[in-house]
C-alpha cells in the first residue's frame, strides 16, 4: 500500500509518479497476491528479511482523490462508468472473471468458465458460500439474472450500453444452484473478457438488482472487498472493510488489508495535486500528465 509521507521534495515527486498507477492500488489493497512475496521459508524464526518487511499489513485507512463524481450512481447494468466510477465499482463489486498478472483472463468470482467445442455455449460454475454485503447468498440464479439484466433480458433493468455488448447472446439460464449456461448465436471465443468488461460487469445483490431506478443507483449491494458505509454526492463515498470477504492472500490473510477507503471527487487536476501534496488525500488518479510534468 502506498501511503502519504511528509518529507523532502523527492518524496513528493515519488508520490506524483505513483498516481499514474493508482488505478491498481485498490486492487492491490483488496485482492489476492499472486506472488510469493515472502520467498521460501527458511524456518529461521528470528531473522527478518526485506521480503518479510514488504508484506502488506492489515489495517489503516486511505483517502483517494477521484477525477469526477459518478452522479448517475451504480446501478451497474444501466450505469455508464468512466475511470472514477470503475474504481469505486471494483471496491464494492466482484466480476465473474478478471485478468491475471500475465494479462490472461481467468475466473474470479466464478469458480470456472468453460466453453463447449465450438464456443457457442459457456458453462459458468458458481462457488458456494459467498455472501453479499446484505448477508444474502450468491447463487446461479442470481448470476443468471444479473447477466440477463446486462443483456437487456431482465424486466427490472433497462441497460443502455451493455445490451449491444451482449447482442450475440441467445440465452442465459441457471441449470442448477451452482451452474449458469450461456448460449450464443455464433462462436464467441472472447466471451470471458466480456464477463469482466474492464471491471464494469459486477454482480449485484438481489435487493439492488430488483430495486427501483433510484434505489438501484444508490443502495449498493455487492460481494466485493468493501461495503458502502455512506455516500454524499460530490463530497465523499466511504466504504469499510467487508469482514466476510471470500478472498484471502497467499499467506492466508483475510482480505482486504485496508479497514476503510474514502473516495473524494476533485474535478480540477491542479486542486487534486495540491490536495495530495498537502496531505488532504493519500493518493489520486489523473488522466492529465501535463500537470504532473509541471511539478517534477
Amino acid at each position: 500500500m502506498v501511503q502519504r509521507r511528509a518529507g523532502s521534495p523527492a518524496s513528493a515527486v515519488i508520490r506524483l509518479l505513483v498516481v499514474l498507477l493508482s488505478i491498481s492500488l485498490v486492487a492491490a489493497a483488496c485482492g489476492g497476491d499472486d506472488d510469493d512475496s515472502g520467498g521460501s521459508d527458511s524456518g529461521g524464526g528470528a531473522n527478518t528479511t526485506a521480503a518479510d518487511d514488504s508484506k502488506p499489513v492489515s489495517g489503516g485507512e486511505l483517502t483517494y482523490g477521484l477525477e469526477a463524481e459518478t452522479n448517475g450512481g451504480y446501478c451497474l447494468p444501466e450505469a455508464q462508468l468512466a475511470i472514477s466510477g470503475i474504481q469505486v465499482a471494483r471496491t464494492l463489486y466482484d466480476t465473474l472473471t478478471a485478468p491475471d498478472e500475465d494479462g490472461k483472463i481467468q475466473p474470479y468470482l466464478a469458480k470456472s468458465v468453460e466453453p463447449n467445442a465450438d464456443y457457442t455455449e459457456w458453462t459458468i460454475t458458481i462457488p458456494e458460500g459467498i455472501k453479499f454485503s446484505d448477508g444474502t447468498t450468491l447463487d446461479a440464479q442470481l448470476v443468471a439474472d444479473n447477466l440477463n439484466a446486462y443483456a437487456g433480458k431482465y424486466p427490472a433493468r433497462k441497460p443502455q450500453l451493455f445490451i449491444f455488448v451482449f447482442l450475440d447472446v441467445d440465452s442465459i439460464t441457471a441449470t442448477n444452484p451452482t451452474t449458469v449456461v450461456v448460449k450464443t448465436k455464433r462462436p464467441w471465443v472472447g466471451f470471458p473478457w466480456f464477463l469482466w468488461s474492464s471491471s464494469r460487469l459486477g454482480m449485484m445483490g438481489r435487493s439492488q438488482l430488483d430495486a427501483s431506478s433510484t434505489d438501484c443507483a444508490n443502495k449498493l449491494v455487492g460481494t466485493g472487498p468493501f461495503i458502502l458505509d455512506r455516500w454524499t454526492v460530490n463530497q465523499e463515498l466511504v466504504a469499510t472493510k467487508n469482514p466476510n470477504y471470500w478472498m484471502k492472500d497467499t499467506d492466508g490473510t483475510q482480505l482486504p488489508y485496508l479497514d476503510k477507503i474514502t473516495y473524494t471527487p476533485i474535478n480540477e487536476v491542479a486542486q487534486r495535486v495540491n490536495a495530495l501534496e498537502s496531505g488532504q488525500i493519500d493518493i489520486m488518479h489523473t488522466s492529465d500528465t501535463e500537470q504532473l510534468a509541471k511539478r517534477l
